[in-house]
């Protein structure tokens, strides 16, 4: 009786929420599809925080995210890159270092790591994303700098690799490189199923 008691108790008090109070990079590791399923969409903000909810129950995660959400929200739609990081940075908590981030001519990822840090938590990386995002001329050099960087490169790419290849496509000097698609695992399967997402729009 004691511990029925005991988990009814519990059970009783439990908040329905899921996620973690965390805002570490995970947070944006879904955005990417979720932006082109509800691309332009008044509800993409809304689904947005609910999935980043679901693993990182925090506010400022949250805001972040729905910077990165509306970065490729933007860029999805055509818009230019210039406009597409305004729009992100009116939703930021802290535009002032993304737009820091944005200025100067030189792409200097390592340096922009060893400014605002390599590690996963998004205050550190989407600073380091704005910065690739504006100076690098190609998806290949955005990719390689991200690498070169350091730290969590692979949750900087999540934003970076959809944003890059929005910007200039498939191919091309600037593109993605076809031999590139071409490693892909499972790659017809794969684009099937993209070519199915972008034509059910």
């Amino acid at each position: 009786d004691a511990g029925v008691h005991l988990a009814t108790t519990i059970d009783h008090h439990l908040l329905p929420e899921s996620g973690a109070d965390d805002m570490q990079l995970p947070a944006v590791s879904k955005l990417a599809p979720l932006v082109a399923c509800y691309c332009g969409s008044e509800r993409l903000m809304g689904v947005a925080e609910a999935a980043v909810r679901v693993t990182n129950h925090n506010d400022e995660a949250v805001a972040w995210a729905r910077c990165a959400a509306q970065l490729l929200d933007q860029l999805f739609r055509g818009e230019s890159l210039s406009a597409a990081l305004d729009a992100a940075t009116l939703e930021a908590p802290d535009p002032q270092h993304l737009n820091k981030a944005r200025s100067g001519s030189v792409l200097d990822a390592s340096g922009a790591g060893d400014t605002y840090g390599r590690t996963c938590y998004l205050q550190e990386a989407m600073p380091v994303i704005f910065h690739i995002l504006n100076h690098a001329q190609s998806f290949t050099e955005a990719v390689r700098a991200n690498i070169r960087c350091g730290g969590d490169s692979c949750g900087r790419a999540w934003i970076i690799g959809p944003a890059m290849a929005a910007i200039y496509g498939v191919g091309g000097e600037r593109g993605i490189p076809l031999s590139w698609l071409a490693r892909v695992t499972n790659a017809p399967e794969i684009y099937m199923d993209i070519e199915r997402l972008v034509n059910s729009q």
